[in-house]
């Protein structure tokens, strides 16, 4: 089957329930994409349609909407929301990704910058991870950067291989671990995410902290060096930040995306935290009121099951000994479990300036690292 227009039934110009399609964009290995337009909403979409030979394959075609509903649930900043769901035409609305995908960097990346895009996805990735679920397909052609080497990732829970049509298909061998282990295994993405970061470091970077620390990553089976999701977090961060001290000045060093950590609540303090009942169309509008603190937010222990991705929650943080509390409203982006901490990374949506500036100054104490 060719890439035309026949491999699917609305050219440049129809419309799928107020979305109109405008271009064809660069085709998938199973998949086809479309630039879109709602003009309800005056925004863009990236519209992603299974090939018609996977579509008729049921098993194939109901994983595909699974991991987009999965998709649609993971709020956090470096990760490419799904929109909507089509399933009448075997399509996943996106929003679009920025700038173009790792794919076309081949070989062009300085070690400062690779650092950095290690850092943002292993980011998104640890909080992942935190859930007990993984991307499961990390690739050169899902990992996205725009001019000033922002990064999101787009494309998950896809599995790296599958059977179609009595074979095995395998869409990225040389970006799967050997074996394929389970795609839900941390070990499987960080693997994939060393391939990519050598993939794409520049000649010249081949004996850079941060090209062997990528190699170490794509051993097959994690060295003791690499540690958990978290020490390869933290060791990316470290990594950047050296380099980006030498190249300091340079164009990496002012393009560099900010660095989004979560910290912490020292012990001075006692935390309470009240679930806040809100429907889509009001966390959509909190979520656009995100307040930094310095950092991307903080990390609070719970026992409380019922908090959740996208919960909104009401804080009360009281200092030990010192009267009056600091409240604060604020949305759950991950949430951590057994064996790691029961906790919920938040960020704040509404926040008092005095309250604020007591945060940073308790957190500026080196409250440790979540």
């Amino acid at each position: 089957m060719t890439d035309g227009a026949a491999d699917w039934s609305l050219p440049a110009g129809g419309e799928l329930d107020g979305v109109v399609i405008r271009e064809r964009l660069e085709p998938g290995w199973r998949s086809l994409w479309f630039g879109a337009e709602q003009s309800r909403l005056s925004r863009r979409l990236a519209l992603k349609i299974l090939r018609e030979e996977f579509a008729g394959n049921s098993a194939v075609r109901n994983a595909f909407f699974e991991a987009g509903r999965q998709n649609a649930a993971i709020l956090h900043p470096a990760a490419i929301p799904v929109i909507n769901l089509y399933p009448g035409r075997n399509c996943l609305a996106f929003q679009p990704a920025p700038g173009r995908p790792l794919r076309e960097f081949r070989g062009k990346l300085a070690s400062a910058a690779l650092a950095g895009v290690g850092e943002a996805i292993m980011d998104c990735l640890s909080s992942l991870h935190a859930t007990g679920r993984g991307h499961g397909c990390l690739t050169p052609g899902n990992i996205f950067l725009d001019g000033g080497l922002n990064v999101q990732l787009g494309d998950f829970f896809q599995p790296p291989a599958f059977v179609h049509q009595g074979s095995l298909r395998a869409g990225w061998p040389e970006f799967a671990p050997p074996g394929l282990p389970e795609s839900g295994d941390w070990r499987s993405d960080v693997f994939s995410l060393g391939k990519c970061l050598i993939f794409a470091a520049a000649p010249g970077e081949a004996e850079s902290g941060t090209v062997l620390f990528a190699r170490a990553l794509a051993a097959g089976e994690p060295r003791p060096e690499t540690g958990s999701p978290r020490d390869i977090l933290d060791r990316f961060g470290r990594l950047r930040r050296r380099e980006e001290k030498e190249t300091e000045g340079g164009p990496e060093a002012a393009s560099r995306r900010p660095r989004r950590r979560y910290r912490r609540i020292p012990a001075v303090f006692e935390v309470s935290l009240r679930r806040r009942s809100a429907n889509p169309i009001e966390t959509a509008a909190i979520l656009s009121r995100v307040r930094d603190i310095g950092e991307s937010g903080v990390f609070v222990e719970t026992d409380d099951e019922s908090i959740g991705t996208g919960s909104v929650l009401e804080m009360n943080f009281r200092v030990k000994g010192a009267e009056g509390d600091v409240h604060a409203f604020g949305i759950v982006r991950w949430v951590s479990s057994p064996p790691l901490i029961r906790g919920v990374g938040v960020q704040f949506v509404e926040i008092d300036l005095e309250g604020l500036s007591l945060l940073r100054r308790f957190l500026a104490r080196g409250s440790g690292r979540q």
